[in-house]
């Protein structure tokens, strides 16, 4: 009998819900579902699961309400691997660009040392307004 009243309860709180947490709560359950009928005696999560419940932690508000075959810690500690992952392979771009300036410091050194000596004079010698002229007034 409780169960009942207890169903209903949610049906009608249901209703008043925006349609979009809605749909990611049916998204998170019918994902649930997918792992779960997966033929292993223990749920295997592939890491396509683990990146869409880590979203899904994110974008639906009450996502610990709807998760039961995975703790709420566990989907957590998903989304700050996966955090630190995307921050390692974004810092492995920028060192890799320094990488390739220092390669080209090293492999043309006559090239970067004729390239320091021209420069100051193409500077003086170009008609474009420069930092000094803009400073001073004329």
């Amino acid at each position: 009998m409780s169960q009942t009243i207890l169903n209903l309860l949610r049906t009608t709180l249901g209703s008043l819900k925006s349609r979009q947490q809605l749909l990611l709560e049916i998204l998170l359950l019918k994902q649930q579902l997918i792992v779960l009928l997966r033929h292993a005696p223990k749920p295997k999560f592939k890491n396509s699961d683990r990146l869409l419940f880590a979203w899904l932690s994110q974008s639906c508000q009450n996502w610990k309400n709807f998760i039961i075959i995975v703790k709420p810690e566990t989907v957590i500690k998903w989304h700050k691997a996966g955090f630190k992952i995307f921050w390692k392979w974004k810092s492995r771009l920028r060192t890799e660009i320094r990488r390739k300036d220092l390669i080209a410091t090293t492999m043309y050194p006559a090239r970067i040392s004729r390239l320091r000596r021209t420069l100051p004079n193409l500077a003086r010698s170009s008609n474009l307004p420069g930092a000094k002229s803009l400073r001073s007034p004329s």
